[in-house]
C-alpha cells in the first residue's frame, strides 16, 4: 500500500514538472501561430457569432401570423332579461369597463353588435311568448328560469341547441352538465344552456347561522359538521334551545329558525337523496325517505318564526338579518344581497344529514338559463357570438396562455368568496357544498307539478299545517300529481306532433 502511494506521488510530480517545461518552451518558440492568424480566427469567430445573432434576431423579428376573424356580416345579437339587463351587460365599475372593452374589440374584429333588452317582470313571459309566436322574437337570447323550458319546448318555441354547428352547447367545458341535462326535453333535444363555474352558488342551498346566538347557547355547528354529527336531530335540538322569550313578556322573541315553506322541505327530502320524479316521468312520493323527511320538517314548527299574514315572500331573509333567529337557509344570492350588512356575525354549514354516517347531498334549486327562439333569423351567428363571449379573458391567463387559477385545487374559488363570508370555516363549508359529487336536483321543478295543488307544495303545506300526516299527504297527492303530469306531457306530445 505504501509503495503504491509513493508511486502515485512521484508520477504526479513528473507530470507537474513536464507541464511547466512545456509551457515555458511554447512561450518562446517560433512555432507559435502568427498574430494575424489569431486575429483572423477571432474575426471568423466574431463573424460567425454575429451571423448567428443576426439570424436569431431575424427569426425573432419575423411578423407574427395575422389572426383570421370570421366576418359575421354586421349581425346584431340581442340579449333579453326580466327587470334589468345586468346579468348579461357589463357594469360601470373597473371590472365591467374592462369587460366592455374586451367585447368591443370582439365586435370590431368579428363584425357584429350586441344589444341588451330589459323587460318588466310582470310582462316578461307574455312578451317572450307572444313575440316568438308572432314571428318577430323580441331578442335572440332570452334568459328564462329552468322550469319555464318544458312549456316553451313543448310548444316548439325554442331552437334545439344540440343541432347548432358553430358552437358545441353540449360538450363545451364551460357548459354546466347538470343544468344541461335538466333542460333536455323528452324529444331528446336540449333547448337551453347555462355557462359558468360549478362554484357559482346561486341555487345551491345551505344553512346559515347566527354566531352570537349559537355562542350564547354554547353551540358550535362547525364542530358538529367536522365530526360528521351535523344531523336533523341536532338541527332540531339547537333550534329548540334557541327558541325563547328573552324579555319575559310571554311571547317568544328569539327563534330557532326561519325559512321558505317549499324550499325547506325540499332540503329535507333532498338530503336523503330520494328521487321524487324519475327519468321516465314517474312520481315517487310514496318513499320511506320522503315520509321521514316530511316528519322531520313538521317537527320544526314550534321553533320557526312564521311569516305574519300579508308579509312579503322574502320575510324569512329579513327576519334572519335582524339577528333574532339562529338558523335560516341560504344560497349565494341571499348571502351577498341580504346578509352582508347584518350586524351580528354569521357562518355557513351544509344542510344537516338525516343521521350520522349518511352521505351528504348538495341540494340545488332551479337556475336561470339562456335559450334561443326557434325562429331567430341567424341561429348559427347567434351561437358564434355566444361562443366568442364564452372564451377565456386575457387577464385570466398567464404569458403562456394558461389559466392563472389552478382549478385542480379544491379551494380555487376561495378568492371569489373571501369578501362575501365572515370566516375561513365558512369557506371550508363552501368547498364541501361545491365539490360534492352527490348533486341533488328535484326534476319536478321542471314541470307544473311543484308549486301546485296537487303537487309537492300542497303536500308539504298540508303536513306543516297539521291537516294531514306525512302518509296522508303523500297518498292524497301522489296519484293526482302523476295524472296532472301525464296530461301536461300528452299535451306537449300533441303539440310537437302537430308542428
Amino acid at each position: 500500500m505504501k509503495r503504491k502511494t509513493a508511486l502515485i506521488c512521484i508520477m504526479a510530480m513528473i507530470f507537474i514538472v513536464a507541464s511547466a517545461c512545456s509551457n515555458n518552451n511554447n512561450a518562446g518558440s517560433s512555432t507559435s501561430p502568427p498574430e494575424s492568424t489569431n486575429a483572423n480566427a477571432s474575426e471568423t469567430a466574431n463573424t460567425t457569432e454575429a451571423t448567428n445573432t443576426t439570424e436569431a434576431e431575424a427569426e425573432s423579428q419575423e411578423p407574427a401570423e395575422t389572426p383570421v376573424y370570421e366576418d359575421l356580416g354586421g349581425v346584431t345579437v340581442k340579449f333579453a332579461n326580466w327587470g334589468d339587463s345586468s346579468w348579461s351587460k357589463p357594469g360601470d365599475d373597473e371590472k365591467g369597463l374592462r369587460e366592455q372593452a374586451f367585447r368591443e374589440e370582439l365586435m370590431k374584429n368579428y363584425n357584429f353588435k350586441i344589444e341588451y333588452l330589459a323587460i318588466p317582470d310582470d310582462s316578461y313571459l307574455p312578451t317572450v311568448t307572444s313575440s316568438i309566436m308572432s314571428g318577430n322574437p323580441a331578442a335572440d337570447v332570452f334568459n328564462l328560469m329552468m322550469d319555464a323550458i318544458p312549456g316553451f319546448a313543448a310548444k316548439g318555441l325554442l331552437y334545439p341547441l344540440d343541432t347548432v354547428k358553430s358552437y358545441d352547447f353540449i360538450n363545451d367545458p364551460s357548459i354546466q352538465t347538470a343544468v344541461r341535462d335538466a333542460v333536455t326535453w323528452n324529444d331528446g333535444h336540449t333547448y337551453a344552456y347555462y355557462r359558468g363555474s360549478s362554484a357559482y352558488l346561486g341555487s345551491k342551498t345551505f344553512t346559515v347561522f347566527n354566531k352570537k346566538i349559537a355562542s350564547s347557547l354554547g353551540l358550535d355547528p362547525y364542530d358538529l359538521w367536522t365530526k360528521g354529527e351535523w344531523t336533523w336531530d341536532k338541527f332540531q335540538e339547537y333550534a329548540a334551545l334557541a327558541t325563547k322569550d328573552t324579555n319575559n313578556d310571554g311571547v317568544n322573541d328569539q327563534w330557532g329558525l326561519t325559512g321558505d315553506m317549499v324550499l325547506l322541505p325540499l332540503g329535507y327530502v333532498g338530503s336523503t337523496g330520494a328521487e321524487l320524479l324519475d327519468k321516465d316521468h314517474k312520481i315517487h312520493y310514496n318513499d320511506p325517505k320522503v315520509t321521514q323527511a316530511l316528519e322531520a320538517f313538521k317537527n320544526l314548527k314550534p321553533y320557526l318564526q312564521a311569516a305574519p299574514e300579508g308579509s312579503n315572500w322574502d320575510f324569512y331573509m329579513t327576519a334572519f338579518a335582524k339577528g333574532n333567529v339562529l338558523f335560516s337557509q341560504a344560497n349565494q344570492w341571499w348571502m351577498t344581497s341580504r346578509y352582508q350588512d347584518m350586524q351580528d356575525d354569521w357562518g355557513i354549514v351544509p344542510f344537516p344529514l338525516p343521521k350520522a354516517g349518511d352521505p351528504y347531498y348538495t341540494v340545488s334549486d332551479i337556475e336561470g338559463v339562456q335559450a334561443i327562439p326557434y325562429n331567430t333569423k341567424n341561429p348559427e351567428a347567434v351561437a358564434t357570438v355566444i361562443k366568442l363571449l364564452a372564451q377565456p379573458r386575457p387577464w385570466d391567463l398567464d404569458e403562456n396562455g394558461q389559466p392563472l387559477v389552478d382549478k385542480s385545487d379544491p379551494n380555487w374559488f376561495w378568492p371569489d368568496y373571501e369578501n362575501q363570508v365572515r370566516d375561513e370555516q365558512s369557506l371550508e363549508s363552501l368547498s364541501t357544498i361545491i365539490n360534492n359529487e352527490k348533486f341533488y336536483f328535484d326534476k319536478q321543478r321542471m314541470y307544473n307539478v311543484y308549486w301546485s295543488d296537487p303537487g309537492f307544495q300542497a303536500m308539504g303545506q298540508a303536513v306543516w299545517d297539521g291537516t294531514m300526516t306525512p302518509a296522508q299527504a303523500i297518498q292524497a297527492n301522489e296519484k293526482p300529481t302523476q295524472e296532472k303530469l301525464n296530461a301536461f306531457l300528452a299535451e306537449a306530445n300533441s303539440a310537437a306532433a302537430a308542428k
